[in-house]
């Protein structure tokens, strides 16, 4: 005897999962137009005289950051717009998922489709007596076939008329059952697959938004990538190699390798001074010079 107590609370069960969704979209969004406005906020222009790790920091944490999101928008929609199935889909995919025993008959309850697999596990309760999602199809046809003939007018008496209502009115119920359940697993599928995406995609959005925002501080240790005017202050004039001739504690140079955190310095020849390669920036520090002179 089947049991409509799993057919009846179906629909609440999917509407919650539907609800649950929802406020997720809404939330993944939210996130979504913050991150794209602090990409408009951003000052990005630091990167165009960062490293290539930095570069590629920035690119890869925005990128990976997006996408997360989009992602789980997307699998949040998912659960939305879950279909009904229809029980003739559902026979179908039981005939695709089965798998052949020795004998050559299906194996009912090893079916390899993971929605027919929890149908299964519920006959008892919703196939009405049959054994197969197929079985159910076949009287469901056989049903309505049998009560469009007696209605077109085929002779049979008015006993016989109401034997096959029954009969079809039944079938339809069994139907009706089936697929309102399928559609609460299916729909509870994609939710807890969102789950999952959800945790994961967690942990890679906040590694992303770290490097990302790391890859775009507003001092970012710039390249030398061509020869640069500085002015060198010296710190330590034994550390930086002068001689000790060389009193003075400012001098003109050009930076040409390194970044502007320790570059290396080809300083100009001045009074006491001699010009001299130093590398590390030790003994001095390195000030690019925003004017000629």
């Amino acid at each position: 005897m089947a049991d409509d107590s799993y057919a009846a609370s179906a629909p609440a069960a999917v509407a919650n999962l539907r609800e649950s969704a929802k406020w997720l979209i809404a939330a993944a969004a939210a996130v979504g137009a913050i991150l794209i406005g602090s990409f408009q906020l951003k000052d990005l222009g630091v990167l165009a005289d960062a490293d290539t790790l930095h570069r590629v920091a920035a690119v890869a944490g925005g990128g990976l950051a997006l996408g997360t999101v989009v992602m789980l928008i997307i699998a949040a929609a998912r659960v939305m717009i879950t279909p009904r199935p229809s029980i003739r889909d559902l026979s179908e995919r039981e005939l695709r998922g089965q798998r052949p025993s020795t004998g050559g008959l299906a194996i009912v309850d090893s079916n390899q489709d993971s929605l027919v697999r929890s149908l299964l596990a519920l006959r008892s309760y919703l196939f009405d007596g049959k054994n197969s999602l197929a079985e159910i199809y076949a009287e469901y046809r056989d049903s309505q076939a049998s009560l469009a003939q007696m209605q077109a007018g085929d002779g049979s008496s008015n006993a016989d008329l109401r034997l096959v209502q029954d009969r079809a009115v039944s079938s339809l119920q069994a139907v009706n059952r089936i697929e309102v359940v399928a559609h609460q697993i299916a729909t509870g599928e994609r939710f807890r697959a969102l789950t999952n995406r959800l945790i994961l995609g967690t942990a890679i959005f906040a590694a992303a938004l770290v490097a990302f925002t790391w890859a775009t501080l507003d001092s970012p240790t710039a390249v030398v990538d061509k020869p640069t005017a500085v002015t060198v202050v010296v710190t330590d004039r034994a550390a930086a190699g002068l001689p000790s001739t060389c009193l003075l504690t400012s001098l003109d140079g050009v930076a040409v390798g390194g970044d502007f955190v320790k570059p290396t310095v080809v300083t100009s020849p001045a009074a006491g001074c001699e010009s001299k390669v130093i590398s590390d920036s030790k003994g001095i520090i390195v000030i690019p010079q925003t004017t000629a002179k």
